[in-house]
Order: C-alpha cells, then structure tokens, then sequence
C-alpha cells in the first residue's frame, strides 16, 4: 500500500480527537504524506500546526504524540533515498528539518 491510497481513509478530525483535543482549532492543511520504510507507520504533516502525526497502519489507530516540526508551515514531507532519514521542507521559515 502507497501513501496515496492511504488519502481516502485520513480524517484530521480523528488525530485531533484522538490526542484528547476536541474542542479548539483543528488541524485541516495536510501538506504531505511519507511511509515508513517497513510499511509500518504513515507520517503526515499539517501545515497550519506546523505539526506531524503518525499513524500505525497495523493498529488502524493514530499515534497520541504530535511532533513538533521545527519551522513554520511544512510544505512537504521527504525520506531519504534509504528511509532511514525523514525530513520536512518548512515553507514560512524557509527551513529543512530532520524528522527521523
């Protein structure tokens, strides 16, 4: 399974929910979407929270911890040639961080 097809089953009111913060803004840019080299996980950033979530494909379920990104308005989301590294392209600071 490829991270595209993955789009028709992510809702931003679930991860919102499923950390405990259903009243408040919600996170509703999604501005990318990587897999985890074994498959396993999908990484996706939000660019209006400068956020990135994981969900675990086995589970079905969201992970409860947000990551903080390190910039401002991530505008993708990239792994290395090998998986092993993750990194965001941050828009508004004109940044790279490294997620992994």
């Amino acid at each position: 399974m490829n991270s595209d097809s993955l789009l028709d089953i992510y809702d931003v009111c679930d991860v919102y929910a499923s950390a405990g913060r259903v009243v408040g803004w919600s996170p509703t840019a999604v501005s990318g979407l990587e897999m985890s080299a074994d498959g396993k996980k999908l990484y996706v950033i939000c660019w209006d929270l400068h956020l990135m979530y994981t969900y675990n494909i086995a589970d079905a379920a969201w992970s409860p911890d947000f990551l903080d990104v390190g910039g401002f308005n991530p505008s993708d989301i990239v792994s290395s040639p090998d998986k092993r590294y993750i990194y965001t392209i941050n828009h508004k600071s004109d940044s790279v961080s490294d997620q992994s």
